[in-house]
């Protein structure tokens, strides 16, 4: 099975997984909880972890992670960088899709070429921007045949990058760069996720899909190391509900679930201390805002709001799960990655930053008289409901209205 780091940029505070898990009877049988509904399973509409939970089971790219999750030979056996770093050729190992039909190089360049068509408006296409050509692609400047992804054979994809970059290995193993069965998905179009048409390369293949039901994959005979999988089938059940999900892990309904509230933490501990584990999530949480609409657009008040933002007690009293306050957008534990940005107010007394950000408001034209207000929107579920009250009391100090 595929072993994998989920990776979502989220910038309040670097955040931790926290995985309660039991594996009940003898069936190799895996369920469970997997936070939301999928909306596609095509990896290039995907967006949210809980869909890339499901498709990293079923897809392998040219690499993968192992259990600390560096990049290793996944679909690519091996691999050459040329001297100057920008050009890096990947030769394929011999295996097949779910039906049988030899995975190409020419599936990957199609993917590759289809994520960065503007046609597809791939949510996270710009991730692959290194690629030559590929925001020229992604705008429309460009016809897809222009990207820097091209089939040499059969068996070896040849990719050129606008420079060197460390990190492309790795970025490699994002949802993005999964390979799709160019013969599927032409055939099909948008129906070839439907279970009685997809097929996949990795450890496991989709057999059902029931809608805020069930999502249901079963071994796949045919994944190049299907003898080192060991269970047959993996069930996931759609749940933005933590405390649900709790009750369903209690009762025996699920065997793993990622999430639950976050106040339920002691409890767990001293109840259930051997299922209760807390490992390493590398992500930020954060407030997307559109700052190119005011009063957004005023580095005043984005910087106003943002030193109002007490990261320690939302880390220590609002979560109180491991999470690391954050002051940069990069979370620790980023492979390659230097020193982290430096924040001039980061150690200034918390009385002292809500005075200044007031001051900043005030400079941006915002006080009693003319109070900032707008609204703030959260995901469903408890612990972002509990997260967003306690931003929204913090920037009341401000004298803002959430």
């Amino acid at each position: 099975m595929r072993s994998h780091i989920t990776r979502t940029l989220m910038a309040l505070l670097a955040s931790c997984l926290l995985v309660v898990s039991s594996l009940a009877g003898a069936k190799q049988v895996l369920r469970i909880a997997n936070m939301g509904e999928p909306a596609s399973l095509d990896p290039h509409f995907m967006s949210g972890t809980w869909e890339n939970n499901i498709a990293g089971n079923m897809f392998l790219a040219l690499l993968t992670e192992d259990a600390k999750g560096d990049a290793i030979a996944g679909a690519a056996e091996s691999w050459t960088v040329s001297d100057d770093g920008k050009v890096y050729t990947f030769t394929l190992r011999d295996h097949t899709w779910s039906d049988g039909v030899p995975v190409t190089a020419q599936d990957f360049e199609f993917a590759f070429r289809r994520v960065l068509d503007p046609k597809t408006a791939a949510e996270y296409a710009s991730l692959l921007y290194i690629i030559k050509n590929a925001e020229a692609v992604n705008t429309g400047k460009l016809p897809p045949e222009e990207l820097g992804v091209k089939a040499l054979d059969k068996k070896t994809l040849r990719i050129e990058l606008n420079g060197p970059a460390p990190y492309f290995l790795s970025q490699l193993t994002h949802y993005t760069a999964y390979p799709l069965p160019a013969h599927v998905v032409k055939k099909y179009g948008k129906d070839w996720t439907k279970a009685e048409h997809m097929v996949s390369n990795g450890a496991y293949t989709l057999v059902e899909w029931l809608p805020n039901t069930h999502v249901k994959l079963k071994k796949n005979p045919k994944f190049y190391d299907a003898d080192n999988v060991a269970i047959d089938e993996i069930i996931y059940y759609p749940q933005e509900d933590r405390a649900a999900v709790l009750k369903r892990f209690r009762a025996g309904e699920v065997d793993i679930t990622r999430d639950f509230p976050s106040d339920q933490i002691d409890w767990l501990k001293k109840n259930l201390p051997e299922e209760t584990r807390i490992a390493p999530y590398l992500g930020t949480y954060y407030y997307p805002i559109n700052t190119a609409k005011a009063p957004f657009n005023d580095v005043r008040v984005r910087k106003a709001l943002s030193m109002a933002i007490n990261r320690e007690i939302l880390t220590e009293k609002v979560l109180k799960t491991g999470e690391i306050p954050a002051y940069s957008f990069v979370p620790p534990g980023t492979a390659n990655y230097g020193e982290p940005a430096y924040v001039d107010w980061k150690d200034m007394p918390y009385k002292e930053r809500v005075k200044q950000a007031k001051a900043l408001l005030a400079e941006a034209g915002f006080g009693p008289d003319k109070p900032l207000t707008f609204q703030l929107r959260y995901n469903t579920s408890e612990n972002h409901k509990r997260i967003a009250i306690a931003v929204a009391q913090m920037w009341k100090q401000l004298g803002v209205k959430v």
